[in-house]
């Protein structure tokens, strides 16, 4: 209806897109639909509703990585190289008439919007494959100049400073095909400042892990070496049948950290699909552990993802693999979001008894302050938030903030096992974390924790979200779609910290 409402359409910018960048083998059917169809369908709705005697032009925003593929971007170079291919179909078909243009840019730079499209250690990987980022000037002059072109030139146009020359030699080597329909003009952008360099102690990363160097791996990968020694004292209370195991949350809290030490300038916000691969039981001499990051080729100034694992030497060949998830960081918090408190009195239980004889967590963990119910619904309890120094040795207590409070974390996986012991009658522990999401950048020192129980049909699967809310009544913490698997066999570990406290004494 937009003809008959303001008159005919001259031209058309098509800039949409989705970036979920994976390696072929982790990617999904349903992301790599996402991504591909928002460019391609996209493009192909609008040409099917356009008058070609009435438009000027149509440029659609494309990428480099259409024509020279990139890592992790299998669907958003088929994407971008298939908008290409249509482009080319519509100059044959519309001729003259219509200045058609596919702007294959590369990354961009930072703009009065945002801090572009790449991060700081992707920038130094581009710059040492000659590759320059577009600068904000050179792209608003490019985007006009190609825009008012007259119809009749080149239809692939790419955009940035690069060794396109040598890719191109390369690809004519690699195969012998059947030369593209179009050849590819090009416009230089000038060199940005690269990023420092990788390798180096970059003092401390964060309350957990302390001081480290950051190793650059191959396929752009960063690796932080932790050591589990006598500074994490918060290990020796959390025993497992009397052996330290590091807790879940304390590794998503690693992995947090390890992100936001190598992309300073960004909050890390959430955590996505934290799986738990294999425990990490730690003995009196300590472990060492590799917290190992996976940067995306891309970015946007809205945020970028990256993937994180936390892999010990295995003794063959292969690393272990202890956990895996995905952090996204950007430039600022969501808003937080109002919660009407339930109701959750049908059973009461005291934190007395469940510290003492339910659940085997030391005090450092113990930051539930009262339980005001239990339902077959779910739960709710008073908790306190927490600052590293309550977890690390004394004479290494840091002074910084958590990216995500650990013990709070933990505390929703503690519910569950007081939930499932309460209504069920066995214990439970954490498998995974489908999303854990900070809302605000400090936590108050008080909040109302809010278990919403998600039916399963298993009774020893217990899924849940938890809210953690504020004064206000306003979200400020979110653990969604958290998943613990319960067996009454874990039941004998209830009151082990305090009977090991007892022996101390």
């Amino acid at each position: 209806g937009v003809d008959e409402r303001l008159g005919p359409i001259g031209g058309v910018v098509h800039g949409a897109g989705v970036i979920e960048d994976r390696l072929l083998v982790d990617k999904t059917a349903d992301s790599w639909s996402r991504v591909v169809e928002t460019k391609v369908f996209g493009l192909l709705s609008l040409v099917r509703h356009l008058r070609p005697q009435a438009v000027r032009f149509l440029t659609v925003f494309s990428s480099v990585a259409g024509r020279y593929g990139n890592r992790g971007q299998t669907d958003y170079a088929t994407a971008n190289e298939l908008m290409n291919r249509v482009c080319c179909q519509l100059r044959d078909e519309w001729g003259r008439r219509v200045n058609v243009t596919a702007l294959c840019w590369g990354p961009w730079g930072a703009t009065t919007f945002g801090a572009g499209m790449v991060t700081a250690d992707t920038e130094a990987r581009f710059a040492a494959k000659g590759v320059a980022l577009v600068a904000a000037a050179q792209g608003r002059r490019l985007f006009a100049d190609a825009v008012g072109a007259a119809p009749g030139g080149p239809v692939e146009i790419v955009c940035g400073e690069g060794d396109w020359e040598a890719h191109e030699s390369a690809l004519a080597r690699a195969a012998a095909v059947v030369p593209v329909a179009e050849p590819r003009a090009r416009v230089e952008a000038q060199p940005q400042a690269a990023a420092a360099p990788a390798g180096v102690d970059v003092g401390s990363l964060g309350p957990l892990l302390g001081r480290a160097g950051v190793v650059p791996l191959s396929l752009g990968e960063q690796r932080v070496t932790v050591a589990l020694d006598a500074r994490h004292a918060y290990l020796a209370q959390h025993r497992i049948d009397g052996v330290a195991v590091l807790p879940a949350a304390a590794a998503a809290e690693m992995m947090a950290e390890a992100a936001g030490a190598l992309w300073p300038g960004w909050k890390v916000v959430e955590v996505r699909d934290f799986r738990l691969i294999k425990g990490v039981d730690v003995g009196d001499g300590g472990r060492a552990l590799q917290v190992v990051v996976a940067a995306p080729p891309y970015g946007s100034s809205e945020g970028f993802d990256v993937d994180v694992t936390i892999r010990s030497d295995g003794g063959s060949a292969r690393p272990l693999v202890h956990y895996r998830c995905g952090l996204r960081l950007e430039q600022q918090f969501a808003p937080g979001f109002a919660l009407d408190v339930p109701r959750h009195d049908a059973l009461q239980l005291s934190v007395g008894k469940a510290y003492d004889e339910l659940l085997f967590h030391g005090p450092c963990f113990q930051v539930i302050e009262a339980i005001d119910g239990l339902s077959e619904r779910g739960a709710a309890a008073r908790v306190r938030s927490t600052r590293p120094g309550e977890w690390l040795a004394a004479s290494t207590g840091s002074q910084e903030q958590w990216i995500f409070d650990p013990a709070l974390i933990d505390a929703a996986a503690q519910m569950a096992l007081l939930w499932a012991r309460t209504l069920h009658g066995h214990s439970c522990l954490p498998a995974r974390f489908g999303r854990i999401v900070r809302l605000c950048e400090t936590l108050p020192a008080r909040l109302r924790m809010v278990f919403e129980q998600v039916p399963r049909g298993d009774a020893h699967f217990v899924a849940a979200n938890v809210y953690f809310v504020d004064d206000a009544g306003r979200v400020a913490l979110l653990v969604e779609d958290m998943e613990c698997v319960g067996s009454a066999a874990l039941n004998r570990l209830g009151g082990t910290a305090r009977a090991a406290s007892a022996v101390a004494a």
